[in-house]
């Protein structure tokens, strides 16, 4: 039992390698860096159902 439980610690772990490394990835900003235009649909407030970018 305690082999099957080892098993699927490990199998679970190697599956979140790839978006550890992508999360990585996306915080590689250095101080100064321009950042990318990121475009969203506001759900609430005076701007609702408008896209707008806060960047």
């Amino acid at each position: 039992m305690k082999r099957a439980w080892i098993i699927a610690a490990s199998v679970v772990a190697l599956g979140l390698m790839p978006s550890l490394e992508r999360a990585q990835d996306r915080a590689s900003f250095q101080v100064g860096d321009t950042t990318p235009a990121f475009d969203v649909v506001d759900v609430t407030g005076p701007n609702k159902g408008k896209q707008l970018c806060y960047v």
